[in-house]
């Protein structure tokens, strides 16, 4: 814990003259923090300089090693915090609302400037120089500077709420908790404060609910209505309005309630506000670590200029959720921290110094938080040449979240209808129909008619189209097809490549929705002829069904989150459980990795288990099997576990072939949560475990592979997986994934590739593997035809990883 003290002038007048190299006095301290407060109040009142004293000056220090220095105005009216070595930015923070204390910090304000000290520490140990940069805000704040008539958003949010007594009176019953209850928790409080700013919605969208450790938690936002008005910027008794709506807040979120503390994922914030409270659908989550620290200041000064307050997730351990509501000067932006108003001011936000790049970039924001604009009706049908006695579906395309629909349709039945998507929409007479939609939401209605839109005929052909409930299948699974072709055909062709599957339950070719078991571990493409009087149509889905498993190489680096391929996971308890979007770093170039959030989790003992999707391992003579992790400890009584087992059978049989507790760890113990943020977090690299390679050889001519990862909560610290590699050796290297609409060529070559992406949603994101399984290049790519340099590579065979949420293929490549 960071020592803090406050020292008698006789001492810092002696500590002037024990400065080492690098560091600053306290005289040069307090002129900085009195030009700063000078440039920076002159924004907003008369500020005389002379006028200008500090009734307190405190040392940070920690373990002898100064640190910053906190300069307290009188009456309550500010402090400054400056940094003591001139070798990282010189100005850390300022507040113009309230004194710097010890005590009530805020945890994200303690997060933030831990943050700051290992950053400070860092730069002295390493002996990094002073960028010009650097120097010349040094030198600006040496010297009494002009009023500052620069660009500044003044705080946006009015508000000043808490997470503790009277905020949490609708949060669940603890009686260890503030108030005998959890805390409202600071996602929620951030959440709260930005739709307090806004004041919407007035009424909600929808419910939802969950299963927490204090039980079930729901809350229908839909039958809410929110009064704004009734929320005071703060509050000192009761006020149902305001934990009405933090309650609303956590519940959108699934909030892991606790009494000292209430945490939720940041990721799921956006969504919450959109499904939930009706929020314009362009609000995105982005990350530090993907942009410049110049670029990340100016999408926070666009934000702010727009006058739109942003959800903020701060630096350091603990995931800490605040408000960004106001900027001065460019560099230093105003944090509300949700702490009842307390250290709100202005904070630096990028890295004090560009050697320590990697400290901020657990840092994210939510963008384009607002209230929906009147919405711009559209519409789309699923065909618009239909067979007379045939049904039409309709899909709302309107933009700006629309809350109700109003349709009409001419000449059909029902003539009208307020579903969002209206199906079936039955056409009786032949002729030309007028449609019409008109949509509303709380800022307006917008109609949109397309005349004659709708052509009914006699004479129309079938539209083949179908469905199917699973594409990853065990070999003794059933698959249902359900036929979804258009304009009453009556005849069904049901065929498949290659044509190994048998038509079960009464079933057979000609059935309009056959149920069918693959009887190969092959990879199907399934073809349905529609015919009807007029004539027939057929529609062919390649590779649509993966029978036995997928083959290898099975590479999952967690990049599109949220377990997209095929993941499942088993949460017995519906509590906290594996969760496959965590925004980290250290671990280049993985931005996400899965993880369990044992930290969280109350409930010791419990298991919860994340399992691969189905893996064919037929053909291989010999297969490896690897992953990256990070972990640590947080109290040597909380004893974390990770098993790891395989499964033949789809599922029905396992057997252990990994297990880890303590050993597993990463990173030293930590005294609170762990965010790994440096190479050296992550296993093989610096302090504690190597990672693993397992050998699966024994299972080799197997399909129906099953690898699952169960973790058992000890209350620890947060664990992370990341690259999963399985890949298998026929005695010709690793095998690839085939998909005819990329290609590679020249293949053999000497590095230079030309890639070829047909018939593809961009971007795409590419990795490149070695034969080791281990990723040696990653990038993107954005048009049909593009260019694959790895002529720096030696040579070998490579496998080149294609992927978005719309695919996920491998192809090898050879450097010769």
């Amino acid at each position: 814990m960071t020592k803090k003290i406050l020292h008698a002038a006789l001492f810092l007048l002696f500590l002037n003259s024990m400065l080492y190299a690098g560091e600053v006095s306290v005289d040069k301290a307090r002129n900085t923090a009195k030009n700063l407060f000078f440039e920076r109040a002159g924004q907003f009142s008369d500020v005389k300089y002379e006028k200008i004293i500090f009734s307190d000056e405190l040392i940070i220090k920690e373990n002898q090693t100064l640190l910053f220095y906190v300069f307290n105005l009188p009456d309550n009216k500010g402090f400054v915090i400056v940094s003591a070595e001139d070798n990282v930015y010189p100005i850390l923070g300022y507040s113009f609302e309230s004194n710097y204390s010890e005590e009530d910090q805020p945890p994200a304000f303690v997060d933030w400037f831990e943050n700051y000290k290992d950053q400070i520490i860092y730069v002295k140990k390493n002996k990094l120089k002073s960028t010009s940069e650097i120097k010349s805000q040094w030198e600006k704040y040496t010297t009494k500077p002009e009023k500052s008539t620069k660009n500044y958003v003044e705080p946006l949010i009015q508000t000043a709420w808490d997470q503790d007594c009277y905020y949490n009176e609708q949060c669940p019953v603890d009686y260890s908790g503030a108030c005998d209850r959890a805390r409202v928790g600071c996602v929620a409080v951030a959440m709260a404060q930005v739709m307090k700013y806004h004041s919407y919605p007035p009424q909600g969208t929808g419910s939802h609910g969950y299963y927490s450790s204090y039980g079930y938690l729901t809350a229908n936002f839909g039958e809410t209505t929110y009064n704004w008005d009734e929320m005071p910027d703060y509050i000192t008794d009761f006020n149902f309005e305001i934990a009405q709506i933090g309650s609303h807040c956590g519940i959108a979120v699934e909030m892991w309630y606790g009494p000292n503390g209430s945490g939720a994922n940041s990721a799921d914030v956006g969504p919450a506000l959109m499904n939930y409270f009706g929020y314009s659908s362009g609000a995105t989550l982005e990350y530090k670590d993907d942009y410049s620290n110049s670029e990340w200041e100016n999408l926070l000064r666009t934000e702010l200029d727009a006058l739109r307050p942003m959800y903020y997730r701060g630096s350091g351990s603990g995931g800490h959720a605040f408000v960004c509501e106001g900027y001065q000067d460019n560099n230093h932006f105003h944090f509300n921290w949700g702490w009842g108003g307390l250290y709100n001011g202005y904070y630096y936000v990028s890295n004090l110094h560009p050697g320590t790049h990697y400290y901020s970039e657990n840092q994210a924001v939510l963008i384009n938080v607002k209230p929906p604009e009147p919405p711009v009706a559209d519409f789309a049908a699923n065909t618009t040449v239909v067979l007379t006695g045939s049904g039409v579906n309709f899909t709302d395309l309107t933009e700006h979240t629309p809350a109700s629909w109003s349709w009409t349709f001419d000449g059909a039945s029902p003539a009208t209808s307020d579903m969002q998507n209206p199906e079936n929409i039955i056409y009786s007479s032949p002729g030309n129909y007028t449609v019409t939609l008109t949509a509303t939401n709380w800022n307006g209605s917008d109609t949109k008619t397309k005349t004659d839109y709708i052509t009914v005929t006699d004479d129309a052909l079938p539209i083949a189209d179908f469905e199917v409930n699973l594409t990853n299948v065990c070999l003794e699974s059933t698959v249902i097809f359900t036929n979804l072709s258009l304009n009453s055909p009556d005849n069904w062709q049901w065929s498949f490549d290659p044509n190994t599957v048998t038509f079960i339950n009464g079933t057979n070719a000609n059935s309009q929705n056959p149920q069918v078991v693959f009887n190969e571990p092959k990879i199907y493409s399934v073809t349905l002829t529609a015919t009807n009087s007029n004539g027939s149509s057929s529609m062919t889905k390649p590779d649509l069904i993966t029978a036995g498993g997928v083959p290898l190489p099975f590479i999952e680096t967690f990049e599109l989150g949220a377990f997209k391929n095929y993941w499942t996971i088993e949460n017995p308890d519906n509590d906290i459980t594996w969760d496959g979007y965590y925004k980290l770093s250290g671990n280049l170039p993985s931005r996400k990795a899965a993880w369990m959030n044992f930290y969280e989790y109350n409930d010791v003992g419990q298991r919860d288990r994340l399992v691969s999707p189905l893996l064919n391992f037929t053909v291989y003579n010999t297969i490896d099997f690897s992953f990256t992790h990070a972990y640590a400890i947080y109290n040597s009584s909380r004893k974390d576990s990770i098993i790891i087992y395989i499964s033949t059978d789809c599922g029905t049989n396992w057997t252990r072939i990994f297990e880890a507790g303590e050993d597993f760890a990463t990173h030293p113990p930590t005294t609170g949560d762990f965010v790994p943020s440096i190479a050296s977090d992550w296993c093989g690299v610096g302090y504690g475990d190597d990672c693993h390679t397992l050998d699966l050889s024994q299972w080799v001519g197997n399909s129906d592979v099953l690898i699952m990862f169960e973790s058992y909560n000890g209350h620890g610290n947060m664990m992370y997986i990341d690259d999963v590699v399985i890949t298998g050796e026929t005695g010709t290297g690793l095998a690839e994934t085939p998909d005819k609409r990329i290609s590679i060529f020249p293949n053999p070559s000497d590095g230079l590739f030309n890639v070829s992406t047909e018939d593809m949603k961009y971007p795409l994101d590419l990795y490149v593997y070695n034969n080791l399984g281990q990723i040696v290049y990653n990038g993107k790519i954005n048009t049909v035809n593009s260019q694959l340099d790895l002529s720096s590579f030696k040579k070998g065979i490579y496998y080149i990883k294609f992927f978005n949420k719309n695919i996920n293929q491998i192809k090898k490549v050879i450097i010769k």
